[in-house]
């Protein structure tokens, strides 16, 4: 059966921070037709001080959440144009194991999140929390910046570094089934310091079992000249006006670490399309 997107799960902070993430969410569940659930998480600190400290119940921590997050589902549900397509949750706990734990759960096929960067606290703490989330979800992620307005998505940019992935047909199916929902065209991109670098045989097999797996969906190869990778693929999206970029990061290789380390601050803060990645 071909893969769809039915549930789409959105991690929420309760600040205007997130809004583009979903505008984003509304935009593919309307063309999917799925449902949509926001998701929070809280934990009301311990505190040891010889000072007395008055501190929120869990009752009043709790109630609080409870009107934010009705009022979210409220706006959402108006935008979506169908209140039974939309729900939230809220429960404590911290937010890189719950929102893993709740995508398996409620079997999310996608994940979208902001991914802040305007400050310290924000590039450190919920931006740490998705980024850790691309890394190790059940489902797709789709990272939105701060700064990234809402617009349509047509043109896709692909990274690949010709590895091979097991059972690419499996890997690619709900990319694919995404990418049918939008309708858009998808441009298989290798980012290669040579111009005159010609693919080896094991990356040609790697790029046939690319091909067939996105059978069905537009889709071109292209290799993008650059020293540098990250320079390169945002060469790339500016000059094909990407509004996309896809990722499918391997353990041990350039890309996975673009998820990891340091590059990542370089392509969600200050990239110029928003991030997805599929998990293998």
């Amino acid at each position: 059966m071909e893969a769809t997107i039915q549930t789409i799960l959105v991690p929420t902070d309760l600040s205007d921070k997130v809004s583009n993430a979903i505008d984003f969410a509304v935009e593919i569940a309307k063309k999917a037709n799925a449902k949509l659930i926001l998701f929070h998480t809280y934990y009301i600190p311990t505190v040891v001080t010889d000072v007395s400290v008055v501190m929120p119940s869990i009752l009043e921590v709790e109630t609080g959440i409870r009107e934010e997050m009705e009022k979210l589902q409220a706006d959402v549900a108006h935008r979506l144009g169908d209140p039974s397509k939309v729900s939230y949750t809220f429960l404590p706990g911290f937010p890189k194991d719950e929102i893993k734990r709740f995508a398996k759960e409620c079997f999310a096929d996608l994940i979208v999140m902001g991914m802040q960067g305007e400050g310290f606290i924000d590039e450190h703490l919920f931006g740490s929390v998705t980024v850790s989330v691309m890394r190790t979800a059940p489902c797709m992620v789709l990272s939105i910046g701060a700064k990234t307005d809402f617009k349509e998505i047509k043109q896709i940019a692909l990274a690949c570094d010709y590895r091979t992935i097991e059972h690419p047909e499996k890997v690619f199916a709900p990319f694919k089934a995404l990418v049918k929902l939008l309708d858009a065209h998808v441009y298989i991109l290798h980012i290669a310091d040579n111009p005159l670098e010609v693919p080896t045989p094991d990356q040609a097999v790697v790029g046939v079992a690319i091909d067939h797996a996105l059978e069905g969906v537009s889709h071109t190869f292209h290799q993008y000249q650059d020293a540098e990778v990250v320079h390169g693929l945002n060469e790339f999206i500016d000059k094909y006006k990407i509004d996309l970029l896809t990722m499918v990061p391997h353990e041990h290789t350039f890309l996975h670490n673009l998820i990891i380390g340091s590059e990542t601050k370089r392509m969600a803060f200050r990239g110029n399309a928003p991030m997805l990645i599929v998990q293998i």
